[in-house]
């Protein structure tokens, strides 16, 4: 019995170093899976061109003024269905208000 007792006493020692080395090894993993996150790439400019096969877009100019509207040009559409501007203009995604008016 005597024997017993010890062996319960190694193992109620070294229970809390099991418990950190489990804890360690979580958070090394878990440190791994963030190292590839999307802020270490590059932001890139949203793909439009494919977007506006399914919500509106237009094609604008660059605002010259402050009280001037820009100018809005006609999508052209490419054989593969990518949406496409004019040169001088620039795709936009259309904003619109909950009830469906563009802003």
């Amino acid at each position: 019995m005597a024997a017993q007792n010890a062996k319960m006493s190694f193992i109620s020692k070294f229970l809390p170093v099991r418990h950190a080395g489990v804890f360690l090894a979580t958070a090394l993993l878990a440190s791994c899976g963030s190292s590839s996150s999307s802020s270490d790439t590059p932001k890139r400019p949203p793909q439009l061109h494919l977007a506006c096969q399914t919500v509106e877009c237009e094609c604008r100019g660059e605002k010259i003024s402050l009280f001037s509207d820009r100018e809005i040009a006609e999508i052209a559409w490419r054989q593969n269905g990518d949406a496409t501007c004019p040169a001088g203009f620039v795709l936009e995604h259309v904003r619109v208000d909950f009830l469906g008016r563009r802003k």
